[in-house]
């Protein structure tokens, strides 16, 4: 007998279910399946081994104030030399750069200006060597250090930085079967690199399938107490590439 049968003849004889075996079982189990493994992802740390997902990097980056997501944190600065400074910056009055003609002029420009003026600006914007703004943050500890200086969590990965990928993890149904996986193709590819990388992180772990399993099975053996026929429909788990339940 198949599931749509069963649920055929669940209804017929009680009117138990909503017309929809899948929607009254598995429909209830899998968003808490979801729920079970972005929480394990993003406050635990841990991959589908149960072992934690890795590290962040903390090799140095120049970061665009585009990367930050609390724009505050944000200080353009280059390459720091330890007690000597900073490679390549010197301090420009900032008022320059706010009379849009020097910034067609560039570099040339504003030289011509430095050495003429001997007036005391209140406000100076650190540039580059040759006066051009900087538009970058040097960050000597890396991917770790843009999360710290933004108060993320950096104890362990949690793959949590803007929330998007974590938010496209969704699910949707398919005929007598729920289906957990990405639908936006940036994630996809960055769940891919993930992946590819640090190993299974999206895929339940044991424990994710036994308490999904276990609360499927549930809801059926309710739904299927005193059949007539004494037959019982077995939820089940399959891993495939994208993650059917």
């Amino acid at each position: 007998m198949t599931p749509e049968e069963y649920n055929e003849h669940l209804t017929n004889l009680y009117g138990l279910v909503s017309g929809d075996l899948s929607a009254d079982t598995i429909g209830v189990a899998a968003p808490e399946l979801l729920d079970s493994i972005k929480e394990r992802i993003v406050n635990e740390g841990k991959n589908s081994n149960d072992g934690n997902i890795g590290q962040y990097s903390t090799k140095p980056i120049y970061a665009a104030k585009s990367s930050f997501i609390r724009k505050g944190s944000f200080s353009p600065q280059g390459k720091h030399t330890g007690s000597t400074g900073v490679i390549g910056e010197r301090l420009v009055p900032t008022q320059l750069f706010n009379q849009g003609k020097p910034l067609k002029y560039s570099g040339k420009f504003l030289k011509a200006v430095l050495k003429d003026s001997k007036r005391k600006y209140k406000r100076y914007t650190i540039v580059k060597a040759d006066l051009t703004k900087r538009t970058s943050m040097y960050l000597p500890e890396g991917y770790k250090e843009l999360r710290d200086i933004q108060s993320l969590r950096t104890d362990f990965m949690n793959l949590y930085y803007r929330g998007d990928l974590i938010a496209d993890y969704q699910m949707a149904k398919d005929a007598q079967a729920y289906l957990l996986g990405f639908t936006n193709e940036l994630q996809v590819k960055k769940r891919e690199g993930i992946e590819a990388k640090f190993g299974h992180v999206f895929k339940a772990n044991m424990t994710e399938k036994d308490n999904y399993i276990n609360r499927v099975n549930a809801l059926l053996n309710r739904l299927t107490v005193n059949t007539l026929e004494g037959q019982y429909v077995i939820g089940t788990i399959e891993d495939t590439k994208g993650f059917h339940y």
